[in-house]
């Protein structure tokens, strides 16, 4: 998990996450990302849900990639967002590495304020 912290309370539009999914270096995508938002980093609400458009641990998905992810959150006054990717706790078994812990790496994060014309 991780917790965003803004240098100032703004209406979010959408949250950008890119996530590697390189099962050769043991690296796979989350399944799913969770994010919840905050005023004040204390009381947490709003919570969004998103699932990655394929299954990382089906042996057919096991080409490079980035996986970039769009969420819509359209939240207002938001201070902290937290990010909860739901990870895969072991490797497949059809990998060389299977039931080894696999990594789970995000680069991006990248949270897009609204417009005043979009509200």
């Amino acid at each position: 998990m991780v917790t965003v912290e803004l240098a100032k309370a703004v209406d979010v539009d959408y949250v950008v996450l890119r996530f590697a999914h390189a099962p050769a270096v043991w690296a796979f995508a989350p399944r799913s990302v969770t994010l919840t938002f905050s005023a004040d980093g204390t009381t947490w609400a709003d919570t969004v849900s998103i699932d990655i458009p394929f299954d990382p641990a089906a042996q057919d998905n096991n080409a490079d990639q980035l996986v970039e992810l769009r969420v819509p959150a359209r939240r207002q006054a938001v201070g902290y967002i937290k990010i909860e990717p739901s990870a895969l706790d072991r490797i497949p078994a059809w990998h060389r590495a299977k039931s080894l812990k696999p990594w789970l790496m995000m680069d991006e994060i990248e949270v897009s304020e609204q417009l005043p014309d979009d509200k």
